[in-house]
C-alpha cells in the first residue's frame, strides 16, 4: 500500500489484505513489495488473476519486477465482491501470497445540506460550520473506497420551532421535534440529508443518526464554552453520520454502555483512525477517522445503490 493512501480503499487487517476499485476505474494505491537483495528469485515473481476472475479485475504489471517496491495499476472491469489476484512463481500454481479485490459500481447519491435555526431563539443562530462544498469534498473523499459518491442538491437554512427550553441548545428531550420534522418533511427531493444545528445540549455529543434512516445531523459548536467546534471535526462528524445513514457499521462492536450501536470499536491499520468508532468523551484523536473495513465498503455501496431506486 502506497503511503497516506490507506483511506482510499485498502484493508489490510484480514489473513489476506484487500483493495477495492470501481468498475471502469483504476486503482494505484497498491505496492508488491519483494525482498530480495541479491536479484536471485525476483526474476521469478509473477501476478495472476485466478481463472475464475478474469472478467472482473486485470492487474497492468504481472511480471519484470524488482527488488523493493513496485507499484501496481489494478483495473476495475465487471463488479464482483472478491476477486483475488495471487502472487506466484512462474511455473508453479500455488500462491505465496494474495490480494482480494472488491469491484463496486459507482453510485451517486444527491444530497442536501441544511442549516437549522429556532427563529423564536436567537440562541441557536448562525449556525455556522463548514461550507457545503468542503462537506462533500470531504464525503467524497471518505467513500472513494466504497465507490459512493455525492453531489450537492439543496444548500439552505431550514426553520423549526425546537428549541423549546430556549436555552440554544438542543436538550434530549427537544430532539423529537428535530427528528420528526425532518423524516415527515413533505418536499424532500434528495437522496440523503445532512442537518446541522449549532449545539447540543449532551456534552459528549457531535452528531447522531438512525440506521438506514436517511437523515444525519451534526454540531458546530461546543456545549460549554459555545465555541465552534474544529471544521475538520465537524466534517469527520458529517463523513461518520452518514456512515448511519449507509448503514454502517458492518462489525457492530459491544459499546462500553451494554449495547450495539453500529460502531467498530477494533484496531484500525497504523497510520489512520477508524470512521465508524464512537468517540465518548472527548474528540477523537489524530489521525482523522477515515477508515473503513472491506465489509463495510460493500454495505455501503449497496445502500447507496438502494436509494437510487
Amino acid at each position: 500500500m502506497k503511503p497516506g493512501e490507506i483511506n482510499h480503499g485498502f484493508d489490510p487487517t484480514e489473513a489476506e489484505p484487500w483493495t477495492s476499485v470501481g468498475v471502469g476505474s483504476t486503482n494505484e494505491i497498491v505496492q508488491l513489495f519483494i525482498y530480495d537483495p541479491y536479484t536471485e528469485y525476483v526474476s521469478n515473481i509473477v501476478l495472476v488473476v485466478r481463472a475464475s476472475d478474469t472478467n472482473n479485475v486485470s492487474v497492468t504489471q504481472t511480471n519484470g519486477f524488482t527488488d523493493g517496491d513496485n507499484p501496481l495499476t489494478i483495473i476495475g472491469k465487471e463488479a464482483t465482491s472478491n476477486a483475488t489476484i495471487e502472487v506466484r512463481v512462474q511455473g508453479m500454481t500455488n500462491a505465496i501470497a494474495a490480494l482480494h479485490v472488491m469491484v463496486l459500481p459507482w453510485i451517486t447519491n444527491s444530497i442536501g445540506i441544511y442549516r437549522i435555526v429556532d427563529t423564536n431563539s436567537p440562541g441557536t443562530s448562525p449556525v455556522g460550520g463548514p461550507a457545503a462544498t468542503n462537506i462533500i469534498a470531504t464525503l467524497n473523499s471518505v467513500y472513494t473506497q466504497a465507490c459512493v459518491h455525492f453531489t450537492l442538491a439543496t444548500n439552505l437554512d431550514m426553520h423549526i420551532s425546537y428549541d423549546l427550553f430556549r436555552d440554544g441548545k438542543l436538550e434530549e428531550w427537544e430532539k423529537q421535534v428535530v427528528r420528526a420534522a425532518i423524516t415527515n418533511h413533505a418536499t424532500w427531493s434528495e437522496h440523503r440529508r445532512v442537518h446541522l444545528l449549532r449545539r447540543s445540549a449532551n456534552s459528549k455529543e457531535f452528531g447522531f443518526a438512525r440506521v438506514g434512516f436517511p437523515w444525519a445531523v451534526a454540531f458546530t459548536h461546543d456545549t460549554g464554552l459555545n465555541l465552534p467546534l474544529p471544521t475538520n471535526l465537524v466534517l469527520v462528524t458529517v463523513a461518520h453520520e452518514v456512515g448511519h445513514q449507509l448503514g454502517l457499521s458492518t462489525r457492530n462492536d459491544l459499546q462500553p454502555d451494554g449495547k450495539r450501536e453500529n460502531h467498530d470499536l477494533g484496531t484500525p491499520p497504523s497510520g489512520t483512525a477508524a470512521l465508524m468508532r464512537q468517540y465518548w468523551d472527548k474528540p477523537p484523536p489524530p489521525p482523522e477517522p477515515r477508515w473503513m473495513r472491506h465489509d463495510d465498503w460493500k454495505k455501503a455501496n449497496l445502500e447507496a445503490e438502494a436509494r437510487t431506486r
